[in-house]
């Protein structure tokens, strides 16, 4: 996600980011449906396992962000610096949480579990 798409960058070069943002927007409202977090009409079943992975993967507050409709603030949230009295998420975070999902991957079985 790229929250900095302006003017000067190349019609072909943000044509991509634009898709990959709206991507993103899907992927993190996924995930909110997948937890159960949505209300109205993206609302689904609850589940409590997955949330807690989430949790304790993206922190706490960040994963309660996945409630709202709109992935505006999550995404820009988990593609910046922050440190307020709530919680914290910088560079090495991103990068600790990348090289976790990189090595998930690599572990992953054949049949993808």
């Amino acid at each position: 996600y790229d929250p900095t798409l302006d003017a000067q960058t190349s019609s072909e070069v943000q044509s991509s980011q634009t898709a990959s943002n709206e991507h993103a927007a899907f992927a993190a409202r996924g995930l909110g449906m997948l937890c159960g977090l949505m209300r109205g009409d993206l609302q689904t079943p609850t589940n409590k396992d997955l949330y807690e992975a989430l949790r304790i993967t993206l922190t706490k507050p960040i994963a309660k962000m996945l409630r709202n409709e709109s992935s505006i603030e999550i995404l820009r949230t988990l593609n910046t610096n922050a440190e307020t009295p709530t919680f914290v998420w910088n560079a090495g975070m991103r990068d600790e949480l990348s090289l976790f999902l990189d090595r998930m991957e690599k572990e992953r079985d054949g049949r993808g579990l």
